[in-house]
């Protein structure tokens, strides 16, 4: 894009407010751990954030932040905001052991962080079922209130699949 291409781009688009920043673990572990952001706050807030989730003491004080490609180690007292150092709307930050590359299981990577989070990414994910009703005729009737949820859910399914089919 040319100079004024990029100009004009910048002035119609709104600075993110948020940045979701995705902490991953060195290989072979494939442990993702999620957080939000403000977009203003600092670099240093993102290894504040590591040492409350790490194991204990020593091994916050052993880790390092980085971005790759290149690679970027980020500094523990660096001042830049996340939207400034390229992280906002979103950014994925590598978690590495000063001096190590890779560990030799994933059981060695994720012992950097509390027990407690490990056990919570342990847990098999709920899937979430979700009806939303607009007052047409998929809704479920409120005459039968002894109904369980399962049975609910397959009521609305039942239907939803025969208005699709071209039953009614």
């Amino acid at each position: 894009m040319t100079k004024k291409m990029r100009e004009a781009a910048a002035m119609g688009k709104p600075k993110p407010t948020r940045a979701a920043i995705r902490f991953t673990l060195p290989p072979p572990s494939d442990l993702v751990v999620e957080a939000s952001f403000a977009a203003s706050e600092r670099v240093r807030d993102l290894y504040e954030f590591v040492a409350r989730c790490a194991r204990d003491r020593a091994v916050a004080e052993s880790v390092e932040l980085f971005v790759t490609p290149p690679k970027r180690v980020f500094s523990r007292n660096d001042d830049a905001t996340l939207l400034s150092a390229g992280m906002a709307p979103a950014a994925r930050v590598r978690v590495g052991a000063k001096g190590a590359t890779s560990f030799a299981s994933a059981r060695d990577a994720e012992a950097l962080l509390r027990a407690d989070l490990i056990a919570l990414a342990a847990e098999p994910a709920k899937p979430t079922v979700r009806v939303v009703e607009n007052g047409s005729n998929l809704a479920l009737d409120d005459a039968e209130p002894e109904k369980t949820q399962a049975q609910k859910k397959a009521a609305v399914t039942n239907k939803l699949m025969g208005h699709l089919m071209g039953r009614r």
